[in-house]
């Protein structure tokens, strides 16, 4: 049997809480970048993408700041929904039906 200590249970938790914390302050410096780096209506919309779309969200973040370090200009709302729609054409899988 495998019995866990009083210590064992709270190493474990404090992990746990360093883990979420770390987390939490990536988050945070991740909506700092993309704050900068798009038009406060593009922010909008991919805040509005992000509660609806998690796995979009964030490779489009990841694309937002790319962006932004080369071009050194805001991202519009027009050029957001550009690459909100070819984000989305890439990682689109298209289910197939074969009937025999």
């Amino acid at each position: 049997m495998n019995e866990e200590g009083p210590e064992d249970i709270k190493r474990k938790k404090l992990e746990e809480y360093q883990k979420k914390a770390q987390e939490k302050e990536l988050e945070n410096k991740v909506k700092s970048a993309l704050r900068i780096a798009l038009e406060p209506d593009a922010y909008e919309r991919l805040a509005t993408v992000g509660y609806g779309n998690k796995e979009l969200y964030s490779i489009a973040a990841q694309q937002i700041i790319m962006i932004y370090s080369k071009a050194r200009r805001k991202i519009t709302d027009e050029e957001l929904v550009y690459l909100l729609k070819a984000i989305k054409q890439k990682t689109q899988h298209e289910s197939t039906i074969t009937f025999k």
